[in-house]
């Protein structure tokens, strides 16, 4: 009996896909440690070979994008490339590549595809669909690894102006870090911004991904304010209200707040750190990310974070609250 690829993917791929992924996701997560620490390494020696580069070219760095190369995995030799471009980007002239080898996060990858040969020969398709339709069905869980890339970077490099080397570097105005696609489909993990005035700008709304340091707000009303992935860096807080404010994967580091509240405010993926939090009441909150995407694993997902503080006299609901 006669199988199409579009038969065979309706009837059995959806199975061996779930079970390729979720080799990805145990790549990943089963040691932290090592995933964290790899992907350290490839940027300190992306930045020092930059570093290097521009001591003989005056080129400033207008985006550094982190991809997982299709080809690559095509050719049997997983590669990551960490790519920087001019100040136009990534539509812009390339200047740099430096691959890194990916073999460990595509662990399975022959597995998979044994298991779709096997699963064909099971079903007498092998005559119908040709090892080029294997690899066609195969692509298909890229884009899922490509998709699990962008959200493990978004944690590790969200603070990268923080990392060593970064000073030393020429950036153009607006750089950004993104992971990806080679090329192709990205996600925004930082942005270099210009100093913002929240109240006084004409941006508005829109603070995303903007840095803020040593700033005192005093009877301040942040109202659906788009402050996700913004970063406050020894900020204080006074009476101050947040209303429907929207600090998903915000850092504050080093702030104090200070008889303020908050009101149906989104902090899902959040960081507040050797900050100080006294007399604050919180009613209606987001602590937590949503998933409706299939293609978000949850395990890779950040949770509301609260280290090293000092919470005093602060309620959530009505009740004492302590960080959660």
């Amino acid at each position: 009996m006669k199988i199409t690829i579009d038969e065979f993917k309706k009837e059995y791929l959806e199975a061996l896909q779930n079970v390729y992924h979720d080799r990805i996701v145990q790549n990943i997560t089963a040691d932290r440690d090592r995933t964290r620490t790899l992907f350290d390494n490839y940027m300190d020696t992306f930045l020092q070979i930059i570093q290097k580069f521009q001591e003989y070219y005056a080129m400033e760095i207008g985006e550094i994008q982190i991809s997982l190369l299709s080809t690559s995995i095509a050719l049997g030799t997983p590669q990551f490339a960490f790519t920087a471009y001019d100040a136009n980007g990534m539509f812009g002239e390339e200047i740099l590549t430096a691959k890194f080898n990916a073999g460990w996060y595509m662990d399975g990858w022959e597995e998979y595809h044994q298991a779709i040969t096997e699963k064909c020969r099971e079903c007498n398709a092998l005559a119908y669909i040709h090892p080029e339709g294997m690899e066609q069905m195969m692509r298909e869980s890229i884009s899922f690894a490509v998709s699990c890339l962008a959200v493990v970077c978004k944690y590790l490099f969200a603070e990268f102006e923080q990392r060593e080397g970064y000073e030393q570097i020429m950036w153009a105005d607006g750089f950004r870090l993104t992971a990806g696609s080679y090329r192709d489909w990205s996600k925004l993990l930082y942005r270099k911004t210009p100093e913002a005035d929240i109240f006084w700008s004409s941006r508005r709304k829109d603070f995303s991904f903007c840095h803020f340091q040593e700033l005192v707000y005093n009877k301040k009303i942040f109202e659906k304010i788009d402050l996700s992935h913004a970063h406050f860096y020894g900020c204080e807080f006074v009476l101050c209200k947040f209303e429907e404010t929207f600090l998903r994967d915000a850092v504050f580091d080093g702030c104090r707040f200070y008889h303020c509240s908050m009101d149906g405010v989104d902090l899902a993926g959040a960081t507040i750190r050797n900050s100080t939090l006294k007399k604050c009441k919180l009613t209606h909150m987001n602590w937590d990310a949503e998933y409706d995407n299939p293609d978000k694993i949850k395990e890779f997902y950040k949770p509301f974070e609260m280290l090293e503080n000092v919470v005093e006299f602060c309620t959530n609901d009505g009740e004492e609250w302590k960080g959660v």
